[in-house]
């Protein structure tokens, strides 16, 4: 008897081994964790079954085997916490941090609990000294506490196995659950019936819990191990990778949760493996915009990189599961052009004022939603003698330096558009105007282009108009052109030869 009890524990120490390996190969996979964790115990309480096993037949004392049978209890209680938190976490419902750590925290009591059993007898009634024989090994006598712990610890086994045996119900389509979850409904029964005959009819050597576990063990790990495979041979390979991505990326499995990702990603965002999609993408907000359409982003001047978004699914080749692929490109420079395109095409660079472009533009809506509006034209004297004389830079100065003046005269006046028609040209519409308000404008922005040397001096020529009934602001504003060029006429002439004057009695003072 003892040597097949020893033929069928080797085998189940293989069968245990086996996931050891194969997840161990994978010590980066995030996912595997609770995996990992779970078949490494089940294959340590094997080492101590076998050890156990081999104290009855060598010269070592009975009390060590004692101990190791205690060592057990510990190892059942820790593999069924862990086969626990591996079924949820299959499911795709994680341990909370504090259920993890009051699943360690109990595991420890326990684990004092069966440590001092020789003080308090809460496991066995009986002490090492009491122990002589493979029989009395065998046939300890429970103490209720012990047993009221262990209905405790199936009852959740019990119900995380039917929570399972339910989600694999929902999967029928997939083949790769179908045998799997007959498997567990057998052992189920077959744990339940064998556990009631080997504490209360017939003690059998091997416990049937460890039995039932070790088969959970294994057809749970080729479930996850399967499953996850076409994503191992993805981030590992990166052959679809490589023909989809440009520069930044992340892979997550079916549950959602990242198995790979890009060094950038890790290095400039602090992405990891093990965040979920969700995580990620929050983490990568804080640092960046992310978009999908250029159109639809409202505000492209911000000082952040813009990440352009792809995701796609997939499905592993022969595999049923599918993951999730996001591609991230950076594209600032990109949306910095389109940005400063979109500035350009309604406004002036040099003054940032308006330009003509969008001026013209509006006209249908100034015109659609203002029934009365003033227009104020403005032309510069004399710009390309000053240029001549003080260089075009000097020139484009004065140009910004009277734009300056046309944002503070009109500053304290709603519906006010300033634009600059071009060159030394500018144009100041103002919705709702009256006549004392064109007037006030006008003689504000003589007075502050005045200065009694015509080399400070800007000279300006103005026209203003007022929208008559009917009228069009096309037709407006040629009236104010108009009157424009009949004061330029005069003014520009006596401009022209003031400066010229004073240009002249500079550089002889200069010269002298």
């Amino acid at each position: 008897m003892q040597v097949v009890y020893m033929l069928i524990l080797t085998f189940l120490g293989f069968v245990s081994f086996i996931p050891v390996i194969k997840l161990s190969q994978h010590k980066d996979y995030e996912p595997f964790k609770p995996l990992r964790d779970f078949v490494l115990v089940v294959f340590f309480w094997t080492f101590t079954l076998i050890f156990k096993f081999l104290t009855f037949h060598l010269s070592i004392p009975m009390s060590l085997a004692y101990y190791l049978h205690l060592l057990g209890y510990i190892a059942i209680i820790t593999a069924i916490v862990l086969f626990i938190r591996t079924v949820f976490h299959f499911m795709g419902k994680p341990f909370t941090k504090t259920v993890n750590l009051s699943a360690i925290i109990y595991i420890v009591i326990w684990s004092i609990i069966v440590f001092t059993n020789d003080l308090t007898n809460w496991v066995v009634l009986n002490d090492a000294a009491d122990i002589n024989t493979v029989y009395d090994l065998m046939h300890m006598e429970m103490h209720p506490f012990f047993l009221a712990h262990t209905f405790v610890v199936y009852s959740l086994l019990a119900f995380t196995l039917i929570t399972l045996y339910i989600n694999l119900i929902r999967k029928k389509r997939s083949n790769l659950y179908r045998v799997p979850r007959y498997i567990f409904a057998s052992m189920v029964i077959l744990a339940v019936i064998f556990n009631i005959i080997h504490n209360f009819i017939y003690t059998f050597y091997l416990d049937p819990s460890y039995v039932a576990i070790v088969v959970f063990s294994y057809v749970l790990y080729t479930m996850i191990y399967k499953r996850d495979l076409g994503f191992i041979l993805i981030s590992e390979s990166r052959k679809t990778l490589l023909t989809n991505m440009r520069e930044m990326y992340f892979v997550a499995d079916d549950h959602n949760i990242l198995v790979d990702c890009s060094d950038a990603l890790r290095e400039q965002y602090g992405i990891t493996v093990g965040l979920s999609i969700s995580e990620a993408l929050k983490q990568l907000k804080t640092k960046a915009i992310l978009y999908h359409d250029i159109d639809t982003l409202e505000d492209r001047s911000k000082n952040a990189p813009y990440l352009y978004t792809i995701h796609k699914t997939f499905s592993p080749e022969n595999f049923e599961t599918k993951g999730s692929l996001y591609l991230f490109y950076d594209e600032s420079k990109f949306v910095g052009l389109i940005d400063k395109l979109e500035y350009l095409r309604s406004y002036d660079e040099m003054t940032g004022l308006f330009n003509r472009n969008h001026f013209e533009r509006s006209v249908e809506t100034m015109d659609r939603e203002y029934d009365t509006f003033g227009i104020i034209v403005s032309d510069i004297n004399g710009l390309k003698l000053f240029n001549d004389h003080f260089g075009h830079k000097e020139g484009d100065e004065l140009i910004i330096r009277y734009s300056e003046i046309l944002k503070t005269v009109t500053s304290s006046y709603d519906d006010v558009s300033l634009i600059r028609m071009g060159g030394d040209e500018f144009a100041i519409f103002i919705g709702n105007a009256t006549k004392s308000m064109l007037d006030k404008i006008k003689k504000a922005l003589l007075d502050k282009t005045y200065h009694e040397d015509p080399l400070k001096r800007i000279s300006i020529a103005i026209g203003a108009a007022l929208r008559a009934e009917g009228e069009s602001l096309e037709a407006t504003y040629l009236r104010a052109d108009n009157r424009l060029y009949s004061m330029k006429r005069k003014a520009s002439i006596g401009y022209k030869q003031a400066f010229l004057n004073a240009y002249e009695t500079r550089k002889k003072n200069n010269h002298g």
